[in-house]
């Protein structure tokens, strides 16, 4: 399974303590089991009540006053079967709907940025100001 493997192995687990190397090897390990759990997921239009937990860490922000809320960072951690749960459903939504999608729009897609579609404006105004086209 691809979107197994775009799980980092070093990267935290949630609260259920499994750790993704471990969660990988399992599923690699019993590959028909999780596929049966993940298909189960998608035909019923589920996510399991579990992997929606998260985790809340606050890492502290360098030379920042400890009692301010803004000098932490926040990360919410879900469970690793959850993110791969997500990761599956990502990439279904992004294959139905990217060929629907105009191709000058740049937000929230794959290999497009806010500097792509700015470049297009920078070009698209020096060609009308010189008279290129």
């Amino acid at each position: 399974m691809e979107v197994c493997n775009t799980v980092g192995n070093k990267k935290a687990p949630g609260l259920d303590g499994i750790l993704n190397i471990s969660l990988k090897a399992a599923i690699k390990g019993a590959l028909s089991l999780f596929l049966a759990v993940y298909n189960t997921c998608l035909k019923g239009g589920t996510f399991h009540m579990k992997w929606k937990q998260q985790r809340l860490v606050l890492l502290p922000k360098e030379k920042k006053f400890p009692h301010d809320l803004s000098s932490y960072r926040r990360f919410c951690m879900i469970d690793t079967a959850g993110k791969i749960l997500k990761r599956i459903v990502y990439q279904r939504i992004e294959a139905a709907v990217n060929p629907l999608l105009a191709n000058n729009q740049y937000g929230l897609r794959r290999g497009r940025s806010n500097l792509d579609a700015i470049n297009l404006i920078v070009n698209t105004a020096t060609d009308a100001v010189t008279g290129i086209r």
